[in-house]
């Protein structure tokens, strides 16, 4: 039996986590790569920040806001999305 026969409504959709997240383990690395280069934190993020045209990091609830997007009725007709979450780093949708 097809799967769409299981299911009324299959969709396949991305969220493409590629840019940087603020989360715990991200801020275990910064203080690791502060000990490791012997810069001030500032520097440091301020490096990993430059490739990143928003010049941020995602907050966790913006990832998740996309994804709960998609799994909602409201994106019943979105089908084979790709969504970079990259603070702007791709240059084409």
């Amino acid at each position: 039996m097809p799967l769409t026969a299981v299911t009324p409504r299959l969709s396949a959709n991305v969220v493409q986590c590629v840019g940087i997240t603020r989360t715990g383990r991200v801020d275990e690395g910064l203080v690791a790569a502060v000990r490791a280069s012997g810069q001030p934190r500032e520097e440091v993020l301020a490096r990993q920040l430059a490739g990143i045209p928003l010049g941020r990091m995602a907050e966790p609830e913006e990832i998740a806001d996309v994804a709960v997007f998609l799994a909602s009725v409201r994106a019943s007709y979105v089908t084979g999305a790709i969504i970079p979450m990259d603070g702007g780093r791709t240059s084409t949708i």
